[in-house]
C-alpha cells in the first residue's frame, strides 16, 4: 500500500508578527521536507491581505530567494503591538499631516481616511458640519 503523506502548513498569514509566523512556516517546511525552492514556491500561497501586498512589492529576485523574501517581509511588516504607522508613510511610519498616527493594517485605513476627511473639513463633532459626512 502506498504511503499516505500528511502536509503540514501554518494558518494563512495576513498581518501581525511576521517573524513568529515564519517560525511556524519553517517548522512546517521541515516536517514536509521542503527545500529552499519548495519554500519560495509555497510561501505566497499562504499569504493574504497586507502580507500578500508586501510579497507583491518584492522584486522578482527577492521573490525567487526564500531568505531574501523572508528578511524583507519581516522588515516591512511591523506587528501592531510594536507601534502604529501613518497611511501617508505606510511602510516607514511617522505621524500624518495632523500629527496623528493610526494602527498598521488595511482594515484601519478606511476609518483613518474618514477621520482625516472630516477633521480637515471641520465636519466632525464640534465642527461646522456637525456629525454628518457628505
Amino acid at each position: 500500500m502506498a504511503e499516505q503523506r500528511h502536509v503540514s502548513i501554518p494558518k494563512p498569514f495576513a498581518s501581525g508578527d511576521a517573524g513568529e509566523w515564519f517560525k511556524r512556516f519553517e517548522i512546517c517546511c521541515k516536517a514536509n521536507a521542503w527545500d529552499e525552492k519548495a519554500k519560495v514556491l509555497k510561501l505566497p500561497t499562504l499569504l493574504e491581505g497586507e502580507a500578500l501586498a508586501t510579497w507583491m512589492e518584492l522584486s522578482e529576485d527577492e521573490q525567487g530567494d526564500y531568505g531574501a523574501a523572508k528578511q524583507k517581509m519581516i522588515e516591512r511588516m511591523v506587528p501592531v503591538s510594536q507601534g502604529t504607522r501613518s497611511p501617508t508613510n505606510f511602510r516607514s511610519g511617522g505621524p500624518n499631516s495632523l500629527g496623528n498616527s493610526v494602527p498598521l493594517g488595511p482594515k484601519f485605513l478606511g476609518n483613518w481616511v474618514l477621520r482625516e476627511y472630516c477633521t480637515s473639513r471641520d465636519l466632525g463633532p464640534g465642527g461646522g458640519g456637525g456629525d454628518r459626512v457628505p
